[in-house]
């Protein structure tokens, strides 16, 4: 067969094959549609008068012709909701007592029945975390699914759906007349039956991954992971239930509370801290090689599936706790990195991360040698101030991934203390030949930091002063405001243009109550605020203001003078 085929069906001639099964995989993700998933979907299916196109479907005919079933490795979320919203029409059909109509619907379009009108099953079987719950529940004749107890998140959001599905379709049949009812809710089955999509079969899970990206559909879009995982753990000794333990595992690793990292990132974050650096395109082709041997190296980066899965699993731990720092998890010789990765996290960039991931893995092994912290803090205060300094001046980031796979791949194979500091020496050097220029830096600064009510800019403000006034980590952000000089609603006087007013010129820190108490008097006016500030820069402030007053040129010279003071301080 060819690597794939493409056709355009609708839904009835999908659900309508004989003898055909679709199958989801183990380790295809959750049913997972939120509601305003759902809110487009029917709004779709609703409101236009042509036939909706679905997107498209991607099937994998590898165990067709054995074992009489297709995989679905993309539009599972799309299936399963119209399977839901079939099994809502069959039943609401039964309560008009519509029996004929109800039964079509089951035979034709829930249940699986042969030429001999024989009842095989059902058209779609989910994967094994749900399939007895939707059975029960929504593929059977007598369901009561809202009756039912869901016991996981999964089951939870079909009994959700179901519920909201419903509620639509009631509202969509309302009538005084049982017979128009009828009518509307056959009409709503026809659109569904009319619904169209593009049907692409493929011979393996890997034909699909050279097509999924151009995937239009009106779903979660397929991921990287999500092939690699079907890839993977098809060739490893696990058992399905190991398996959704452990890629489970890995996601919860990378959550923390709603804060959720993108799991086909990490993987490639991972790859890039050991293996150098690899495009998300060429990330399936790197990971399904890597239990072959190299033809340059004559080795194998792994022995086989299992041992990646494993250091996967390791690695998930790690980079959790790079994303979501705790005090706790550094200790020791990794003390420096908490506040270094709140400020990494504060700046809103991620590159460095492959960097940091292959630094603390290389601390964390057992013959890591003895070195001073203070190496190591030269080394994350270097790639901290750069990633400062390099998002201020504008320039692209795209090359900031090949760097720091450089740096990681310093790291990869230390076995003493002279080539760890030898490392960090040659990694402060290609940091320092990427390091933007003073004049771009500086012309950049004012476009870049300035006051804004977006909480994120404000952190990054305080950051900013926070190395300007002190020059270094202490500032606790809940226990600081940013505080306007000259007011942004003057009680008396003139008023400013915004640029001058938001300008870093015209700001300082100060604690919360003196923030809201001195809010919009004029400058002469803080000073006694100002004295009783904790900060020593603020209470220099007020001596400045009393002697001189503050106008447009103080916050200009000011201006100038905190830019050139950062520069020094940033660069290295």
């Amino acid at each position: 067969m060819e690597k794939f085929t493409a056709d355009k069906i609708t839904i009835s001639e999908l659900f309508t094959k004989k003898d055909l099964i679709y199958k989801i995989p183990i380790n295809q993700r959750e049913y997972s549609w939120e509601k305003e998933y759902i809110d487009n979907f029917w709004e779709y299916l609703t409101d236009i008068d042509d036939n909706y196109f679905l997107g498209t479907i991607v099937l994998n005919n590898e165990f067709l012709d054995k074992e009489k079933y297709k995989e679905i490795v993309d539009g599972q979320q799309r299936l399963l909701t119209i399977t839901i919203l079939l099994s809502i029409i069959r039943d609401i059909f039964i309560q008009l007592k519509e029996v004929g109509k109800s039964e079509q619907i089951h035979k034709n379009y829930i249940s699986n029945v042969n030429d001999d009108n024989v009842d095989i099953g059902y058209k779609i079987v989910p994967g094994k975390s749900l399939s007895e719950y939707f059975r029960k529940n929504v593929q059977d004749k007598d369901s009561r699914i809202r009756e039912s107890i869901p016991g996981t998140n999964e089951e939870k959001r079909v009994l959700t759906n179901y519920n909201i599905l419903y509620s639509k379709v009631e509202k969509y049949i309302e009538d005084t007349s049982e017979e128009r009812k009828s009518q509307k809710l056959s009409e709503l089955r026809e659109k569904i039956k009319n619904m169209e999509l593009v049907y692409i079969e493929v011979s393996t899970p890997e034909d699909a991954f050279t097509f999924f990206e151009t995937i239009n559909a009106t779903g979660m879009k397929l991921s990287t992971a999500d092939v690699l995982k079907n890839l993977v753990f098809k060739d490893t000794s696990y058992s399905p239930v190991d398996i959704d333990k452990i890629w489970n595992g890995i996601i919860e690793n990378l959550k923390n509370n709603d804060e959720q990292f993108d799991l086909t990132k990490f993987i490639r974050y991972f790859w890039l801290s050991k293996f150098g650096k690899v495009t998300d395109k060429k990330l399936y082709r790197a990971i399904k090689d890597s239990i072959k041997i190299d033809q340059k190296t004559k080795t194998k980066k792994y022995k086989s599936y299992d041992e990646f899965v494993s250091d996967l699993e390791y690695n998930s731990c790690l980079y959790g706790e790079i994303l979501f720092p705790n005090e706790n998890n550094f200790q020791g010789i990794l003390k420096p990195f908490y506040a270094f990765l709140q400020n990494i996290k504060v700046l809103g960039v991620t590159q460095p991360y492959p960097a940091i991931l292959a630094l603390i893995r290389i601390i964390k092994s057992d013959n890591f040698p003895s070195v001073s912290t203070s190496k190591i803090l030269e080394l994350i205060k270097a790639i901290e101030h750069f990633t400062f300094v390099y998002k201020i001046s504008g320039k692209s980031p795209s090359p900031l991934e090949g760097l720091f796979s450089e740096i990681a791949a310093n790291f990869n194979d230390i076995d003493s203390k002279v080539k760890f500091e030898e490392r960090i020496r040659k990694s402060k050097e290609r940091i320092n030949d990427m390091m933007p220029q003073k004049e771009e830096y500086l012309a950049n600064l004012e476009k870049k930091v300035f006051y804004t009510k977006n909480k994120k800019d404000k952190e990054v403000l305080i950051y900013f002063f926070d190395k300007c006034y002190f020059g270094t980590n202490e500032i606790k952000f809940e226990h600081i405001n940013i505080e306007h000089i000259y007011p942004q609603k003057p009680s008396s006087g003139e008023s400013y243009d915004s640029i001058i007013l938001h300008s870093i010129g015209n700001l300082t820190m100060l604690g919360p109550k003196f923030n809201r108490d001195a809010s919009n008097k004029i400058p002469i006016d803080k000073v006694d605020y100002y004295k009783n500030s904790e900060i020593n820069k603020t209470k220099e402030l007020a001596d400045y203001i009393t002697q001189n007053g503050w106008g447009k040129d103080d916050i200009i010279n000011r201006t100038n003078e905190l830019k050139e003071k950062s520069w020094e301080i940033f660069k290295f």
